[in-house]
């Protein structure tokens, strides 16, 4: 039989602050929400096309250009953690590139992105279900405007690698 020597007090300080903790997760989660709910706004705004996308799963959210009626696993997409803490912690916005796993042409042509001038943003990635990232540093000043601008112009990109364009 085993013993138990007792809750550490990480584990009762937790218990004891439980609601604040929940509070404190449920406004982060709403303010993260609210930032890229504004952020596709502006990303909206300055694609010169109807087709973005914007889906919003539980735990992912995926930008791309298609066609309505059409699933985003169809095209070159750009997808990543719905409530990423990295913009909070880091001022930076890490979202993941993925083409058709299937089509290796377009895998190809996407990790060829990663030499394109204006797109220094773009790294390899170290995600299995990824083939590049982007890696946009969000300035306190400037949180909406040039990270807009980045991932509008990675979504003409591959919208181009789609044959959207």
């Amino acid at each position: 039989m085993s013993e138990f020597n007792g809750f550490s007090d990480a584990a009762k300080l937790y218990a004891k602050n439980l609601a604040i903790v929940t509070a404190m997760k449920e406004v982060f989660e709403q303010e993260i929400t609210r930032y890229l709910d504004v952020l596709v706004e502006a990303v909206r705004d300055q694609l010169d096309t109807s087709y973005f996308r914007d889906e919003v799963k539980t735990s992912y959210r995926y930008w791309w250009i298609g066609k309505e009626d059409e699933s985003s696993d169809k095209y070159t997409r750009i997808w990543f953690p719905a409530r990423m803490p990295e913009i909070l912690t880091s001022r930076v916005l890490r979202l993941h590139i993925q083409a058709p796993p299937t089509n290796t042409e377009r895998v190809t042509m996407v990790k060829q992105l990663l030499a394109r001038q204006g797109l220094d943003f773009l790294k390899s990635s170290k995600t299995p279900y990824a083939h590049a990232d982007a890696i946009i540093k969000c300035e306190e000043a400037d949180m909406i405007e040039s990270p807009a601008a980045n991932v509008a112009t990675l979504l003409q990109e591959l919208a181009c690698i789609d044959g959207m364009c």
